[in-house]
């Protein structure tokens, strides 16, 4: 009887516990339901993700599991795939779709993307939790999850008004990366391994995304070793290095793409366009609209909960335990940090290293930021219920009412979208044109005729064709026609004179001219102008390309292959190693559970 009633009060805290988890994720059901429930897709950057989306879903079905080439792309022409953005949550999003259609519940064809954006952000929640519970109590973590969760940023910037789907994935995985770099330090088993999965997976998510978490969480991680005994510490920092080694090289076939097939040409191309030029959109001071709305409703709210929650901590210093001040000594680098590099401050530093501007837009360290308020917001909940003063409970008032009113717009535009679902279903958001064509955003299109990109109108007419025609430069009397499949692009007709077609040289330079091709004097190749061309002789002509993989590309899916035999074999050799002390272990003692791969 006396075990009962000591087990008792566990029991009722596990409970309480879970029941908090369960309101927590109603409450994500119920801000996110547009999405998960009627498949309705908001937000300007969606286009390009529901054209990926719908894509790889028919390729999947074909087979093509890990397709670098888009057939139906642009109304038929094709369109190279994945190039930018990375192919983890796309497949995640195809097989949530696949699985929507197969059992008839998919209310719209992007119903599978719209669902898959719900689960990452209980994704997200359930990982700022579980970290939060390292150092404070189930309600305290429940509210830090849901501040994180439901963050303006994550929540109406990232997925109700701009569909950021890369980036948000890649945000509600950080704090899963956070718990699993204390799991490598504390030298718990599979730490590595984990960490390195993790690691991928946000590399092939969003790119810029990943390397800002690297750039913010890294310091906080660094202190975290430097506290360990002193013979630790560099194993700590060498097992995390290794983690990190190895998260990389199972992207590499993601990274070999981005080095192969974008480069620093297309990266600069998009850099050096007025928009994206990163002196316009710090936060505060920047003269574009986005950074300036996301100031008011995101950033201040945010500096709000930070702030306020370190003055608290500060005020009950003498009350706090080491788990709290751990907590603390966590999430205060991440905010400087992110604070640091989205604000006009770090103007030198994006001068003088220049591959940061490819992350574009220094109010993008807003993923970082929302991290740390996510871990501030449950440190203030745990120093106000903790700390029984009046005043404490006045100031944490102050600071959600106060954060209240900084995020009323994103509210009321959140509860004006979610009115418009209700009355009107998915058909509130029209799926554009350019879905239906799988049409790419201009800065992503490739270029089939003289120097410009395909617009709508002339995808429409390709559209209507049987085929879809060969796109010409000049001099060929009758194009023909071009069939397309994932790896190869025949193109057949006659030429009254030698005469040359048109490819995009950013889009094609693992495209070669195929073996069985018969024609004499066929030339596929870079013009002087940069431009990749057939070039055909006069008279009949049947030319094929295909696509093969190059040598870094072949090279990456053997790296990141013996990186995935490297984790099975690791984490094989841990649990034989614990199964070993186990068995050899005296009856009734205690084995330290030490750290494994």
């Amino acid at each position: 009887m006396p075990r009962s009633r000591l087990r008792a009060p566990r029991a009722a805290k596990e409970l309480s516990a879970h029941w908090y988890a369960v309101a927590a994720v109603a409450a994500i059901l119920a801000a996110t339901w547009p999405l998960w429930l009627v498949g309705a897709l908001p937000g300007w950057d969606r286009i390009p993700h529901a054209v990926w989306h719908l894509s790889l879903k028919e390729q999947v079905l074909m087979g093509d599991l890990y397709p670098r080439w888009l057939i139906n792309g642009n109304a038929g022409l094709g369109s190279p795939a994945l190039y930018f953005y990375g192919i983890f949550p796309v497949v995640v999003a195809a097989g949530i779709g696949l699985l929507l259609d197969a059992l008839n519940l998919a209310a719209t064809p992007l119903h599978g993307l719209g669902a898959t954006a719900t689960v990452f952000t209980l994704v997200g929640f359930f990982g700022m939790n579980r970290l939060l519970r390292r150092f404070i109590g189930p309600a305290s973590a429940m509210i830090g999850g849901l501040v994180f969760a439901l963050h303006p940023f994550a929540l109406f910037f990232d997925l109700l008004q701009r569909f950021g789907f890369a980036e948000h994935a890649t945000m509600m995985m950080a704090p899963w990366l956070i718990l699993l770099i204390l799991r490598v330090i504390d030298r718990q088993r599979h730490g590595v391994a984990l960490l390195a999965l993790v690691t991928a997976a946000m590399i092939a998510s969003h790119l810029p995304s990943a390397a800002i978490c690297a750039a913010t969480i890294g310091p906080a991680a660094l202190l975290f070793c430097m506290r360990q005994p002193r013979s630790l510490r560099l194993v700590s920092v060498g097992r995390l290095v290794l983690a990190g080694i190895l998260g990389v090289a199972l992207a590499s076939p993601y990274l070999s793409t981005v080095a192969t097939q974008t480069g620093w040409i297309n990266v600069n191309a998009l850099v050096d366009q007025p928009y994206f030029d990163y002196s316009v959109n710090f936060a505060f001071t920047g003269s574009n609209g986005t950074p300036q709305e996301l100031t008011a409703w995101a950033v201040l709210p945010s500096l709000l909960v930070i702030v306020g929650g370190a003055g608290l901590a500060f005020a009950a210093r003498r009350r706090l335990g080491p788990p709290m001040r751990d907590l603390l000594l966590l999430a205060l680098p991440v905010a400087g940090v992110s604070l640091f590099f989205m604000t006009a401050v770090s103007t030198p530093v994006w001068e003088w290293v220049e591959p940061l501007q490819t992350i574009q837009f220094p109010w993008r360290f807003t993923v970082a930021l929302t991290v740390a308020t996510g871990l501030m917001a449950g440190a203030l909940a745990h120093i106000t219920t903790a700390t029984p003063r009046p005043l404490f409970l006045v100031a944490a008032i102050g600071i959600v009412i106060g954060s209240g009113i900084l995020t009323s717009t994103a509210v009321k535009r959140a509860v004006w979208l979610h009115a418009s679902v209700l009355s009107e279903g998915a058909a509130a958001i029209p799926v554009p044109e350019a879905v239906r064509l799988r049409q790419d955003v201009p800065e992503y299109r490739p270029i089939w005729a003289g120097a410009h990109s395909l617009t709508e109108d002339e995808l429409k007419r390709h559209a209507s064709a049987p085929r879809p025609p060969v796109v010409v430069d000049e001099g060929v009397a009758d194009a023909g026609q071009a069939t397309w499949a994932a790896d190869r692009i025949t193109f057949a007709g006659t030429a009254a004179e030698p005469s040359c077609m048109v490819l995009h040289h950013l889009f094609y330079p693992t495209w070669v001219l195929a073996r069985d091709t018969s024609v004499a004097g066929v030339r596929f190749g870079p013009a002087a102008d940069g431009r990749m061309r057939v070039c055909v002789p006069a008279g009949p002509f049947d030319v094929s390309i295909v696509r093969r993989l190059t040598p870094v590309e072949r090279g990456a899916f053997v790296l990141a292959a013996g990186a995935a035999a490297l984790l099975v074999i690791g984490s094989l050799m841990t649990m034989r190693r614990r199964t070993s002390a186990a068995s050899s272990a005296p009856p009734g003692s205690a084995m330290e559970h030490s750290g494994g791969g």
